[in-house]
């Protein structure tokens, strides 16, 4: 851990707030807060907690019904607060940059990403020499590591790996050499390898070119292994600060304790307990193969699923996962190889809609906010799946109510909107419109990746009640390995199109069999953070 140097970013007693009507009058509320150069502070806390208001308000971009009602925020001594938007062009990107979550939303799919690099050299420093440019964007795309950089910068985002987008991202934002980085949940949509590099990259920032990096993550473990100070943000308001050791193992305030408490410590994995043994699978998957062009996305893919079992799939990006996902679905035709559901072909899409005996395998997708129609009402939602699944109008309107029950929702939220609801709750809803067609397999999609730890737990406990309740088999894609280790009953590794080592949780986790297991396990942050001390 380096040596924190001279303060780059002072926040005394900012208050930011909000239209009238919010669930709160202020976004924010007398935050303070201070990063040092050779530093790197992680923000904390769960979704509207306000760390993206304080990040938007960091790089002078709050959206318009937001506005600054008190407090300053101080850049190498001048305060920002004032400056107009003229004064914040010249700021931002040359002095303060940040890395959003998602590189492919960062990044024009239509323009060589060694090009992208080169345009904000253009912008800010339009006199710049065409070969001085040329030579930076090659240094830069070397400085984050990437391997023959001239080449990379020819290609077109969709032709990089998403650790790789990533990496192009973080070039862009240092091209002018920012004082300060902001990277807001940069590691969230990556698997466990590609993370590791991402975050060694960040320490090589703080250490060899001494940069000041505010961290915004919701990954506990993270936090552990990378931060020299954390900041834990509730309801707008810094609730506890200070070293990182100090806050993740011996926390002041309850609300952290709860949150480092919902954070899954270690790797004990779960004991397959509680599966039927015996009896026929519900889904049974044999020598399934998929092939993109010359590219192989599945290889002679095996298993079985049983009722009220959860089987979780693991793998980096590229493994085949969403492949296997979209073909158990129904969504794509396999090259060969069969799925049979309870007892029934279903190795071909489905060619029309609307049939009952068609969805017994149902999917829960990463995004919920995305899944679903921001203009029609929870009920509209979920009466709509139950008539495509062949009931009459009293009785999905019955059924209705029940589900909400079921994923712990009250009567009362059927005639709201999503928008009116937590990222949690809006998974929630999404689970139980998957149920409205009473699905014999549930696939959980990356479906908690986007949450934050308490709301994790939540959603996995209610897989866990709903496998056990239900007798309903789950099959839990994540590249999230703790979370597989602590909530599902046997773990498949994929690679490269291919299952590589399949076993009980606890199996697998304390003694791998496979090389590439131990390698995704070693990649794991927070290793050596034991939680709460005591």
């Amino acid at each position: 851990m380096s040596t924190p140097g001279s303060p780059v970013l002072s926040i005394a007693h900012l208050t930011v707030t909000l239209p009238a009507g919010a669930d709160r009058p202020a976004a924010l509320h007398d935050v303070s807060l201070t990063v040092n150069r050779r530093e790197i502070v992680c923000l904390v806390g769960q979704s509207g907690s306000g760390k993206s208001v304080l990040s938007a308000a960091i790089m002078g971009a709050l959206p318009s019904p937001l506005r600054i009602a008190g407090g300053r925020i101080l850049f190498d001594g001048r305060d920002v607060t004032a400056l107009d938007e003229r004064q914040w062009r010249t700021l931002r990107g040359a002095a303060i940059a940040m890395v959003f979550q998602e590189p492919m939303s960062s990044l024009n799919p239509a323009i060589p990403v060694g090009r992208q690099i080169e345009e904000v050299l253009i912008l800010h420093r339009p006199s710049m020499p065409a070969p001085a440019r040329a030579r930076r964007v090659v240094d830069l795309l070397q400085d984050v590591h990437l391997p023959e950089p001239e080449a990379i910068g020819t290609r077109l985002p969709h032709q990089l790996s998403g650790g790789q987008c990533q990496r192009v991202v973080i070039a862009m934002a240092l091209a002018l050499d920012p004082v300060l980085l902001i990277a807001d949940e940069p590691t969230t949509a990556l698997d466990v390898t590609t993370q590791a590099q991402i975050l060694s990259l960040l320490r090589e920032l703080r250490d060899r070119r001494g940069h000041a990096v505010l961290l915004i993550t919701h990954d506990l473990g993270v936090v552990a292994d990378i931060a020299d100070r954390v900041a834990i943000m509730r309801a707008g308001r810094i609730v506890e600060c200070g070293d990182a050791r100090t806050v993740l193992t011996a926390p002041a305030t309850p609300y952290v304790r709860e949150l480092v408490a919902a954070f899954p410590h270690g790797m004990p994995g779960r004991p397959a307990s509680g599966v039927p043994s015996g009896g026929p699978p519900v889904l049974a998957v044999r020598g399934l193969g998929k092939r993109h062009g010359a590219f192989t996305a599945l290889a002679d893919v095996m298993f079985d699923l049983h009722p009220g079992e959860m089987l979780a799939v693991i793998g980096e990006s590229g493994s085949g996962k969403s492949t296997l996902a979209r073909i158990l679905c129904r969504l794509l035709p396999p090259d060969c190889g069969k799925v049979v559901v309870a007892g029934a072909d279903f190795s071909t899409p489905l060619r029309r809609r609307g049939r009952p005996d068609g969805n017994p395998v149902q999917m829960v997708f990463q995004d919920p906010a995305g899944a679903l129609n921001p203009r029609r009402s929870v009920r509209a939602i979920l009466e709509r799946a139950a008539r495509i699944g062949g009931m009459t109008r009293q009785q999905a309107a019955r059924q209705a109510v029940s589900l909400l029950a079921m994923v712990g929702l009250p009567a009362d939220a059927l005639d709201r909107t999503p928008h009116a609801f937590s990222g949690g709750q809006r998974q929630r809803i999404c689970i139980a419109r998957a149920l409205a067609l009473r699905p014999r397999v549930l696939i959980a999609d990356e479906s908690v990746a986007a949450l934050d730890p308490p709301m994790q737990r939540q959603i996995l406990d209610l897989f866990l009640r709903l496998k056990a309740e239900t007798g309903l088999a789950i099959l839990f894609i994540t590249h999230d390995l703790r979370l597989a280790a602590h909530t599902a009953d046997r773990i498949a590794v994929m690679r490269r199109g291919r299952i590589v080592e399949v076993g009980a949780a606890a199996d697998v986790f304390a003694t791998p069999s496979d090389p590439y297991t131990r390698i995704l396990l070693s990649a794991l942050p927070g290793q050596h953070w034991h939680g709460l001390a005591g």
